[in-house]
């Protein structure tokens, strides 16, 4: 990660950590603004390199098949409503996940006060039916999510396989 600082900005860094190396107590000041400086640096670099993680994840499933399971979020339009509703599947799907146009879905940026969290919407469609997705007129899955909190979890698990891959896997045990 490459931090953009003024050489005597990083004087003052290094000055200040040898300070707090030596055992003394110190409370920084923000010194012309460096620590605020740094604290964005820091979080534009989270930001650009949690962006590219759900960019990857994205190329890694569009157009393939997905098995959704058992707690899987889904969210989209139900026949004859304008209102979009959630759904936690309470059985696997099978689903094929289309491109998603809008930036801003693949993006979804979550505020959450000192952290945020990156929320993927996933365009998909149904391959078969089921009990609760035929409802929809349209639906997303939310992928993997990450979060910018640095002392919590950064990604939240989620409910799918890749189709391909559960069958590749059937395939070697035969």
């Amino acid at each position: 990660m490459l931090i953009d600082l003024a050489e005597e900005d990083v004087r003052w860094i290094r000055d200040t950590l040898v300070h707090i190396a030596s055992g003394a107590p110190l409370k920084p000041p923000n010194k012309d603004g460096v620590l605020d400086r740094l604290n964005e640096a820091i979080k534009k670099s989270i930001t650009v390199e949690l962006e590219g993680k759900v960019r990857a994840d994205f190329k890694k499933v569009k157009g393939r098949a997905l098995l959704l399971g058992v707690g899987a979020t889904c969210a989209g339009f139900k026949h004859g409503s304008h209102d979009s509703s959630d759904c936690e599947l309470r059985t696997p799907a099978i689903t094929r996940i289309d491109d998603t146009v809008d930036e801003s879905d693949l993006i979804n940026w979550i505020d959450c006060g000192n952290h945020a969290w990156i929320d993927p919407h996933w365009n998909a469609t149904l391959v078969e039916g089921h009990d609760q997705l035929s409802h929809y007129r349209s639906f997303w899955v939310i992928g993997r999510s990450y979060n910018t909190d640095p002392d919590g979890d950064h990604a939240k698990p989620v409910s799918y396989e890749l189709l391909s891959d559960i069958l590749a896997d059937r395939d070697a045990l035969i």
